[in-house]
C-alpha cells in the first residue's frame, strides 16, 4: 500500500455532477492523489487529472476497459457502503488527511445524502474534507482543526 507524498492531499472523484469544472479544477493540486469512485473517472478529461486508483463495482459506470498504468480496486456489487465510502476509508488507510471530494452531488438525492454524512464520517475519523461542485463547497473538519484546503 503506497502512503501519500508529504505535500500532498487526495481527491475523489464521484460519478454525480460538477457545475463547474473550472472552479473544481483549481481545488486539485498537482500532486494530489486521485481517486475515482466507479463512474467518477468521467471527470477525469474535463479537469485534466489522471486517476492514481480506481475503485468500485463499476455497475454504473460507462468503463469498458479499466485504464492502463492505473490501481484498481474492483469491489462486488453485493456490499453494505457506497463505492465513495470505500474510496474515503482507502484514502484513510493510505495516511490522507486532507480530502476534496468532486461529483458527489445531483442525480439521485440519496447518494447527495450519502456523500454528505461520508464528510462528517471522515472528520470524526480526523480527516478534513471539503465537497464541491465547482460552485458550493461543503466543510467538515477534524476536532480542533484550523486547516481548511
Amino acid at each position: 500500500m503506497e502512503k501519500k507524498p508529504e505535500a500532498a492531499y487526495c481527491v475523489i472523484l464521484g460519478a454525480g455532477d460538477i457545475a463547474d469544472y473550472e472552479g473544481a479544477g483549481a481545488r486539485i493540486n498537482p500532486k494530489s492523489f486521485i481517486i475515482c469512485a466507479d463512474g467518477g473517472l468521467r471527470h477525469c478529461k474535463k479537469l485534466k487529472v489522471h486517476p492514481d486508483l480506481l475503485i468500485g463495482d463499476f455497475d454504473s459506470s460507462e468503463i469498458t476497459e479499466l485504464p492502463k498504468n492505473t490501481e484498481h480496486i474492483i469491489l462486488s456489487p453485493d456490499k453494505n457502503y457506497t463505492d465513495t465510502a470505500y474510496a474515503a476509508e482507502e484514502a484513510r488507510n493510505r495516511g490522507y488527511t486532507d480530502i476534496f471530494f468532486a461529483g458527489m452531488t445531483g442525480g439521485r438525492l440519496d447518494h447527495t445524502l450519502a456523500n454528505l454524512q461520508i464528510l462528517g464520517s471522515c472528520a470524526v475519523h480526523g480527516q478534513n474534507v471539503m465537497l464541491s461542485d465547482g460552485i458550493t463547497d461543503v466543510y467538515a473538519a477534524a476536532a480542533g482543526s484550523k486547516k481548511t484546503q
